[in-house]
């Protein structure tokens, strides 16, 4: 399922703001768009909600990340 031009531009949006919080609940993500890794200030990030099954490496690359939250996923 291909991520919704929404999440999209909220995570471009975040980027170029430069923000350390971000909110994509209840999105229908199943994986997590490569863009998002590419928000160096992010310090917390809420996924509760969406479909995702599994977390990859790629997260390690948000060095700031403090707060992660995963609630309500299918996670295996």
């Amino acid at each position: 399922m291909p991520i919704s031009e929404v999440v999209l531009a909220k995570i471009e949006e975040a980027r170029q703001s430069r923000t350390t919080e971000l909110a994509l609940d209840c999105a229908g993500i199943q994986t997590i768009p490569e863009q998002l890794f590419t928000l160096e200030h992010l310090e917390s990030l809420s996924l509760t909600g969406n479909g995702l099954r599994e977390m990859p490496e790629d997260i390690c690359r948000l060095r700031k990340l403090r707060w992660l939250d995963l609630r309500n996923n299918p996670l295996s």
